[in-house]
């Protein structure tokens, strides 16, 4: 039997542009076509692709940051991560065919041994689909999904209903806005003289200032740190939090998904206080503050120390939640 764990950020299609916007062209002018010719479908089932690299930013207004990183290196290594963003201590973390999850409340790791990461981004229609997998197996049938990273660069473009702008920087660079039916925006940054030329797009819906979904690393073909893909051994871990297995521990996939979301809530509402009275739907009305925070405080710098991500790879977006902080304190 196959369980599968998901953590998804559903958004509509978006983004932004600056200054007077240029004129609007329809998706079939020559000047659009010809950068959308440049966004790929990028994944690892592509033989072509050799080792892929992502890092793509979920804003969740008025909470904060999720960070979402995915790495491959052919023929068969795969690692996938999700950040706190506000200080990049791992919620989710699968490499080596073993993953953790955090649990900030419970003050665990829920643990599997067998597990296989994956990290999808692409639009379906109006909805961007962000979602990092754990999919593990129970013996003795195994007759898994193999573990993927991808990013369809070419659907977060194509949701255009109101049409294109498309903006020349000079030098090869070029910015393509795609902007949906519902006026909500997207920008794909380009530099034409690169294998790689889309380098970092920002969604943000209509009436936003702000970007809610960024991507903002895109590699293809490139030198990966060898250490994104080498996870903490079972002892390593059980040295930081007690560790419940995840398979003999019992417990499907709906809880995991829970306490991952939780561990984010509650991770905030430590930060601001004033959001705590908020997170009762999470479970969190009859919270410890105190130990969670004392708890979280003692272990997540020791997370951070035994699954770390190369600099290079966890870049960090802007503080683009900065003025909602500041709006509860």
């Amino acid at each position: 039997m196959r369980h599968l764990i998901v953590f998804l950020a559903s958004l509509l299609c978006i983004a932004s542009a600056h200054g007077a916007p240029p004129a609007t062209l329809p998706a079939d002018a020559p000047a659009v076509q010809s950068l959308l010719k440049l966004a790929e479908n990028l994944s690892s089932e592509d033989k072509q692709i050799q080792s892929l690299a992502v890092c793509a930013h979920v804003i969740v207004p008025d909470i904060g940051r999720l960070d979402y990183l995915g790495f491959y290196r052919a023929p068969d290594h795969f690692a996938v991560y999700m950040l706190d963003g506000s200080d990049q201590t791992p919620l989710l973390a699968g490499a080596d065919g073993r993953a953790a999850v955090y649990d900030a409340v419970a003050q665990r790791l829920i643990y599997y041994s067998d597990a296989d990461p994956s990290l999808r981004i692409r639009v379906e229609g109006d909805t961007l689909d962000c979602a990092a997998f754990l999919a593990w197996h129970d013996a003795p049938a195994r007759n898994p999904k193999p573990p993927s990273v991808s990013v369809n660069l070419h659907s977060l473009l194509t949701n255009a209903g109101r049409g294109y702008e498309v903006e020349e920087l000079g030098e090869g660079g070029v910015v393509l806005t795609a902007i949906s039916s519902k006026g909500n925006r997207m920008v794909a940054t380009l530099d034409r003289h690169l294998t790689q030329p889309i380098q970092r797009m920002a969604m943000i819906t209509r009436g936003k200032s702000l970007p809610e979904f960024e991507i903002d690393v895109i590699r293809k073909n490139e030198p990966i740190e060898p250490s994104v893909f080498q996870f903490p051994s079972k002892e390593q871990l059980a040295a930081v939090l007690p560790l419940s297995d995840a398979r003999t521990g019992g417990l499907a996939a709906g809880q995991v998904m829970i306490a991952l979301s939780r561990s984010f809530y509650a991770r905030y509402g430590v930060r601001f206080p004033a959001f705590q009275a908020k997170l009762q739907q999470l479970g969190l009305d009859r919270a410890d503050w105190k130990r969670i925070s004392r708890d979280d405080a003692m272990v997540a710098g020791k997370l951070r120390g035994l699954i770390s991500i190369p600099a290079v790879a966890a870049t960090t977006a802007p503080a683009t939640t900065r003025a909602s902080h500041d709006r509860l304190k």
